[in-house]
């Protein structure tokens, strides 16, 4: 109870320490806007919403938070395939396959598992969990992305290798937008755009 209460004050204190980013407050990007507005922030109410949360009740309500999001991200890239590494959980294959029923969930549960990305004609939707070889997968992965790719990576405050990789991911990875969700960061390819991160209220 004591623990609950406390993530639930820090996610109180993270939500208001970006209450200036909310909904697309400050993007001037059109295509910047939607993303954050329909995509990240979306409030509606998703039918599949409820189904999961009944089969995973006892996943954490951070967890039911990005995997809605998952879903989200899923049903506006329809991808064919969810590439996924590292600390998978089932609650999130059931949020992504609820985005995009037609998806193959590939799941990279170790390094030597990197080697399926060549097999892989491209990557549209990923997800990366900073453990392992990850700089690795990113890097074969980013040779796979295409124009509308997006690359969802968790955890980029988890510790300070993952906050030093989200920098140089904003920093140097060319031909992206991105967004610091705090919890996650979202990179999506789309060369067309001027390249920007943008931090959001999540």
């Amino acid at each position: 109870m004591q623990e609950q209460i406390v993530t639930r004050f820090k996610r109180f204190i993270v939500w208001m320490c970006r209450i200036c980013y909310c909904r697309g407050f400050g993007v001037q990007s059109p295509w910047a806007y939607r993303f954050v507005r329909y995509v990240i922030n979306e409030h509606y109410p998703y039918y599949a919403y409820k189904e999961i949360e009944k089969k995973a009740k006892g996943e954490s309500v951070l967890a039911h938070k990005l995997g809605r999001l998952y879903l989200r991200i899923a049903n506006h890239v329809q991808p064919k395939e969810v590439v996924q590494y590292g600390n998978t959980k089932k609650v999130y294959d059931m949020y992504f396959k609820a985005g995009c029923r037609k998806s193959r969930l590939v799941k990279l549960t170790d390094d030597t598992d990197i080697k399926l990305v060549d097999t892989l004609d491209n990557i549209t939707l990923m997800r990366i969990v900073p453990d392992g070889d990850y700089r690795r997968l990113f890097n074969k992965a980013c040779m796979k992305a295409i124009d509308g790719s997006v690359f969802i990576i968790e955890g980029i405050r988890s510790n300070k290798d993952a906050k030093q990789f989200w920098r140089e991911t904003v920093s140097l990875l060319d031909g992206v937008v991105t967004f610091d969700l705090y919890y996650c960061g979202i990179v999506c390819f789309e060369k067309k755009l001027f390249k920007r991160n943008y931090i959001i209220n999540f």
